[in-house]
């Protein structure tokens, strides 16, 4: 048996004792008493995926609200055991339309995060710009400033999506200022005009629709006004305006408290401590990063660092449900 063989052949019983002779309900017990913080993104059209994780979330969790995260994290009610709570980023309307009807099916409750530039259609994320570039680009190469040098890059053609990550991966840790100068850069390159407005696939949620949810089960956040990297912004003053901002703007369409923040990308060096006092001073309740793993209820807890664990409708069963057990953080 070639080593790759047996390697699959392990990973195949370890699942199979996970999942039919007791071993995930083990891991679920022992992390009893952890609240999870799911994070998703976009939603299919089809709903399937997402409604097979909803009816494992309904048979082994405690759906929670982040409202009630936070009142449990200031004295409140405690959570319930293997309690989890939903949280969505950015504001894409393909939740209201596919991942909402779904959710509030099996009444469990959301936290939708929103950049309020994004909203309020006065521009649409960059990596999506830059996914719809090298879609509709005729161009083989191009020229980009990474890691301190300028390279010459091949246009993957077939593997844009991948490509668009890497390069925002790339691009994420540069300034604010950088960021847009080599952006502009690379439409020119590609010889692309990008719209006003984002196509359909990315487009975001109208403000009617948002307060038409806020009368439901769903809460909404501030997710900064143009998701930056905060760590990486070019003044104290842009910080305050992007954390700050985005809070009175959603706000004011909702004309309501927000009480939950979002950190764009969300790890512990894209954040800072500048950011961190300004999210603690701006009136929130709660924030979350990125940071992959549970949250131990119980002093010490910093409820301005809670962890989430990423997931997607399209995950196969067994990963969602190890992921919610505990067996993985992503």
């Amino acid at each position: 048996m070639l080593p790759s063989e047996r390697l699959s052949l392990a990973k195949s019983l370890l699942r199979t004792g996970l999942h039919q002779l007791g071993g995930i309900q083990a891991f679920r017990a022992r992390s009893k008493n952890a609240l999870r913080i799911l994070m998703y993104h976009n939603f299919p059209a089809d709903r399937a995926g997402l409604r097979s994780q909803c009816e494992h979330l309904r048979r082994y969790y405690n759906p929670v609200s982040m409202r009630q995260v936070s009142e449990a994290l200031t004295g409140g009610a405690p959570l319930p055991g293997n309690a989890v709570a939903v949280t969505i980023d950015d504001g894409y309307r393909d939740y209201f339309l596919s991942a909402y009807p779904v959710f509030h099916e099996f009444g469990v409750p959301t936290t939708v995060f929103l950049v309020s530039e994004f909203m309020d259609g006065h521009d649409w994320n960059w990596w999506d710009k830059i996914l719809y570039a090298l879609q509709q680009t005729s161009a083989t190469e191009f020229e980009l400033q990474l890691n301190g040098q300028r390279r010459v890059l091949p246009v993957l053609r077939g593997q844009e999506y991948g490509q668009m990550h890497q390069l925002a991966q790339d691009l994420k840790m540069l300034t604010s200022g950088q960021r847009r100068a080599e952006l502009a850069q690379l439409f020119k390159q590609l010889d692309v005009s990008v719209p006003e407005k984002p196509p359909t696939w990315c487009e975001p949620m109208t403000w009617d629709e948002v307060r038409q949810l806020a009368k439901t089960n769903v809460e909404f956040g501030a997710h900064t006004k143009t998701h930056p990297i905060l760590s990486t912004v070019d003044s104290k003053q842009e910080l305050e305006d992007e954390i700050r901002g985005s809070l009175k703007r959603v706000e004011e369409e909702l004309d309501a408290p927000v009480l939950h923040f979002c950190y764009p990308n969300g790890r512990n060096e894209d954040i800072g401590e500048e950011a961190l006092r300004v999210t603690r001073e701006s009136g929130f309740r709660t924030a979350v990063t990125t940071v992959p793993g549970m949250n131990r209820i119980g002093p010490g807890i910093d409820p301005f660092q809670l962890k989430r664990l990423g997931t997607d409708p399209g995950f196969p069963d067994y990963y969602f449900a190890e992921l919610l057990a505990g067996v993985r953080t992503g």
